[in-house]
């Protein structure tokens, strides 16, 4: 996204970083959620756990579903990510559990 005073070129340093500060004070990016405009990356991050996990009704099935699901659960046909498939049902039938030795080295 580059600006009017971007296309010019700038062999001042100063002017360069003038314009760097005064480009990056109006950058701004948004909630994939629910549009909200946030101008760092931090404040991005920390509204997205929040967003994403409030929850929308589908009107295909009627349950609530979370934000950060909701696109998939709808385009294909209100399917539940996290529930295991038929395939991965049989697996964990048949699997016998086993002893796993996990090290932590610091």
């Amino acid at each position: 996204m580059a600006s009017s005073v971007c296309v010019q070129i700038r062999s001042d340093h100063e002017c360069f970083g003038h314009h760097l500060i005064s480009f990056f004070k109006t950058f701004q990016v948004s909630c994939s959620f629910c549009e909200e405009e946030f101008t760092s990356e931090k404040a991005l991050i920390d509204h997205l756990m929040m967003c994403g996990n409030k929850t929308d009704q589908c009107p295909n099935c009627r349950k609530y579903i979370r934000r950060a699901i909701f696109a998939y659960h709808y385009e294909n046909n209100c399917a539940n990510p996290d529930a295991p498939s038929t395939e991965e049902e049989g697996i964990q039938k048949t699997a016998q559990p086993s002893k796993v030795r996990v090290s932590f080295f610091y």
